[in-house]
């Protein structure tokens, strides 16, 4: 995990840094949790640009990456716009259904590959998060 102040040049330099230590590891995946969060305290233009280029260095360095956005906190728009920057696009709905929270996952697009179209079940557990067809029981 990688914290860093408000500046999204410093992010730039920590993510420098992350990317260094990583040359020996056989797994290379990242989870970026930026460009919502940044959205809301930074100007679109920054944060598309940034997100941009990071997504392009991870991949230049053999590194998968998933890029977290929430929906929810932003227009169309600019969700549209974000979306573009990437190679797919898998959304995950939560839903209350009674007393608990149901979530589903659904691979919206998917470049270069086949994918199922449809939405499966998540189930969260101790154990982990399992993806269950839906005539599993």
């Amino acid at each position: 995990m990688v914290r860093s102040s408000r500046d999204l040049s410093y992010l730039a330099i920590a993510v420098n840094k992350v990317l260094a230590e990583l040359e020996d590891a056989a797994v290379r995946l990242a989870v970026v949790d930026v460009p919502s969060p940044a959205l809301k305290i930074l100007d679109f233009e920054s944060v598309y640009t940034f997100t941009q280029s990071l997504r392009m260095k991870l991949r230049k360095e053999g590194v998968t990456a998933l890029f977290l956005l929430d929906k929810e906190m932003h227009d169309d728009r600019s969700l549209s716009s974000m979306q573009e920057i990437f190679d797919g696009l898998i959304e995950i709905e939560r839903q209350r259904v009674g007393d608990r929270i149901e979530r589903k996952i659904g691979v919206i697009y998917m470049d270069r590959t086949y994918f199922e179209s449809g939405y499966k079940t998540l189930e969260i557990s101790r154990e982990g998060i399992r993806v269950v067809s839906e005539g599993a029981s």
